[in-house]
């Protein structure tokens, strides 16, 4: 991976602070070669391996990160306030969405 500049700010956003306290390895830098090859580490809270990117000129714009689903694994529903936009690197599996209790649940299937 070739990496970012070292930051000269000596105080963290609010997003790095919750970035670095979720234990996980962070990848900084401008690219990685191959996504499917970084370190990842257990996130416990999510219950899966996953990795976070903070890449050169996506500072506080947006995220990115990698999750790692092992075959035949089902992970914990979990809430998100925003859109997400995801790319699968490897394997197939099936995803459920809904908003609440009162509406449906509609799934779909994934793939590379």
């Amino acid at each position: 991976m070739a990496q970012a500049p070292t930051r000269t700010r000596a105080r963290q956003s609010a997003y790095e602070q919750w970035a670095e306290a979720q234990g996980i390895p962070i990848h900084r830098g401008y690219f990685c070669d191959d996504l499917r090859t970084v370190e990842l580490g257990y996130w416990k809270d999510r219950e899966y391996n996953a990795a976070i990117f903070m890449l050169a000129g996506q500072e506080n714009i947006s995220e990115a990160r990698v999750t790692e689903i092992p075959a035949g694994d089902t992970l914990p529903p979990i809430r998100i306030a925003l859109e997400e936009q995801v790319y699968v690197l490897q394997g197939n599996g099936i995803c459920t969405v809904w908003a609440d209790d009162t509406t449906p649940k509609r799934s779909f299937e994934w793939h590379e």
